[in-house]
């Protein structure tokens, strides 16, 4: 992903316990890019919240 592609979706790939610590897999959609990554629930859920702010589709 490079710095003047934005983020233009956050999906979640999978479920997680409601621990807001454990590591959770999300796939990161820009443009035609996929990339997978693992952040913690937390993160990605504020990360989602800030998407969703800022117009993006931020789910999570």
């Amino acid at each position: 992903m490079s710095a003047d592609q934005p983020i233009t979706q956050i999906v979640p790939a999978g479920s997680a316990p409601d621990n807001e610590l454990t590591p959770e897999f999300r796939v990161v959609i820009t443009g035609e890019r996929r990339r997978g990554i693992r952040l913690e629930r937390l993160f990605g859920r504020l990360l989602g919240e800030i998407a969703s702010g800022v117009g993006r589709s931020g789910r999570g």
